[in-house]
């Protein structure tokens, strides 16, 4: 079975998407939505040094989420999504960090 290129499964789909895209996009929530939840979890862990954790954050798009994370100390990020556009997009825009 193949895929249409509308469909959001599709690698094609979501090239063409961010082919043009220059500002950050959420599909879904922003850092600014889950922070307080996460920050509260990892306090009742009693975890207040964020630097050595490592995350991974799937499907990350150009969402404003890591540059959240980064600037509230986290570190070690590992984000993945499928579109080699939005891959040499992102890395392109964190090379100096």
């Amino acid at each position: 079975m193949t895929q249409d290129r509308s469909s959001v499964a599709s690698v094609d789909y979501w090239d063409d998407f961010y082919d043009d895209r220059i500002k950050a996009y959420d599909t879904l929530y922003g850092y600014e939505d889950f922070r307080p939840v996460l920050l509260s979890f990892l306090r009742t862990q009693k975890i207040t040094d964020f630097s050595n954790l490592r995350l991974l954050h799937a499907g990350a798009g150009t969402s404003n989420v890591t540059t959240g994370l980064w600037k509230d100390g986290f570190k070690h990020i590992l984000n993945m999504d499928f579109s080699k556009v939005l891959i040499d997009l992102m890395a392109k825009e964190w090379e100096d960090h």
